[in-house]
């Protein structure tokens, strides 16, 4: 049996083929809960705007994007597959990029048995322990437990990526109360994904969060991104991510030194109790990363309802 396996990044590569489990290897290096994302995943345009959002944002070079990850596509003949084997976490991170893949994958209207790995077991000190945190011995035991997904459940994350890619961000709040035995952490990602939305009245909670910590300890920008990962886990974000999140912030603290301090505009959206209309550019201007893909009045709705 023919079987290729979707890993969510390298360093699941290098634990999956030190484990020695037979198969050829895709890896998914995109980070689609950030930045604009459109439904047709695999298309000239999908990757277009992919690789111009993350230059702008993260000086990833377009040439590196597309020798790195767009290039696979064309490379895999998809119809040659008995199986093909996800390997994605529960995290916010993880899912936005299974549920893009799933899409892709239900798009191409293959014969071949579509698995998932499940590592939603895999604890220590009650603590969860994601793919690249697993030991070796570890890898052919949630192998060979892989649930085989049923249609029901690809149709389901083709349409929360439907709805993740559009404006209506409202309709995602349906999807919370879903229990998926394939998808049992659904409400959880969501929810952190919500976290990072504004409402009318108030900044997202991550970035109140990240303010709060500001506030509470003239840190150090590299303070703030380690608190970050100790408590951001459901978010999936690496340092990479986290260092962006605090940079959008910029405009609400001072340098002095190393460290950052909150300053009045900070102050005063960290507290702010009414509409945000009175720092409506500066609130455009922190959250214009997802270039119109969100219009902030319906995230205000959405956030409000």
């Amino acid at each position: 049996m023919k079987q290729l396996h979707i890993l969510n990044g390298d360093s699941t590569r290098t634990l999956f083929e030190q484990a020695g489990i037979e198969g050829d290897v895709f890896v998914w290096r995109d980070m689609l809960c950030s930045g604009p994302c459109s439904y047709d995943v695999g298309s000239t345009s999908f990757f277009s705007e992919r690789a111009e959002f993350l230059y702008s944002e993260y000086q990833i070079p377009t040439d590196q994007y597309h020798s790195n990850f767009t290039q696979q596509f064309d490379d895999v003949n998809w119809q040659d597959y008995d199986e093909i084997i996800l390997w994605f976490e529960y995290d916010l991170f993880c899912f936005i990029n299974c549920i893009a893949a799933l899409c892709f994958l239900k798009g191409k209207q293959l014969q071949s048995t579509i698995s998932l790995v499940d590592v939603s077991a895999q604890q220590k000190e009650n603590q969860f322990v994601g793919l690249g945190e697993m030991a070796i011995v570890e890898y052919p035991n949630v192998y060979q437990k892989r649930q085989t997904l049923d249609p029901e459940s690809i149709l389901l994350a083709d349409e929360v990526w439907s709805v993740y890619c559009g404006e209506e961000h409202a309709k995602l709040k349906r999807f919370l109360k879903i229990e998926s035995p394939l998808f049992p952490k659904l409400d959880l990602v969501l929810g952190s994904h919500f976290e990072r939305l504004p409402s009318s009245t108030s900044l997202s909670q991550i970035d109140l969060t990240i303010l709060n910590f500001i506030k509470d300890s003239n840190p150090t920008k590299i303070d703030v991104v380690r608190y970050l990962l100790s408590v951001g886990h459901s978010f999936g974000l690496g340092d990479l991510q986290w260092h962006w999140h605090v940079e959008r912030l910029s405009k609400l603290y001072d340098l002095d030194g190393d460290n950052i301090n909150i300053n009045h505009l900070g102050e005063d959206l960290l507290n702010q109790t009414q509409s945000l209309s009175n720092h409506s550019l500066i609130v455009q201007d922190i959250y214009h990363y997802r270039y119109g893909q969100y219009i902030l009045s319906k995230v205000f709705d959405s956030m409000d309802s």
